[in-house]
């Protein structure tokens, strides 16, 4: 019988086993769930695993898949970061604009720290 192959070549549960090899899965565990071979021997799971893995399709996709999930992971960072700092430059003019109460030197720390986000006192 033959499966049905996506864009990338792989059967459904080859695709599955791709994106859990990526995740971090080990091969036997992610092939003996993916495929439900509870019953089958180690080594048999073992040598099908090795098997898909030792595919060019299969190590491309995994690849893919991985460089998909550190984008991911960086772009999550960036858009933290991101919000990180509009987050203090908030507090910050909240503290200028005395909306915070602060002592008048936590108020000209304030005006520093924001001059020098827009790199106010950088030497010309």
């Amino acid at each position: 019988m033959a499966y049905k192959k996506d864009k990338y070549g792989l059967s459904q549960k080859e695709q599955l086993f791709c994106q859990a090899i990526a995740k971090g899965e080990n091969g036997s565990s992610a092939y003996k769930r993916i495929w439900e071979a509870d019953s089958a021997q180690a080594n048999s799971i073992h040598t099908a695993s090795h098997r898909l893995l030792k595919r060019a399709e299969i190590k491309l996709r995994i690849s893919t898949i991985q460089k998909q999930i550190e984008a991911g992971y960086i772009n999550k960072s960036i858009s933290q970061a991101v919000k990180d700092k509009e987050l203090v430059l908030s507090k910050l003019r909240s503290i200028i604009n005395e909306d915070i109460p602060t002592p008048e030197s936590g108020v000209i720390r304030s005006l520093e720290l924001l001059g020098k986000t827009v790199a106010l006192f950088e030497n010309v």
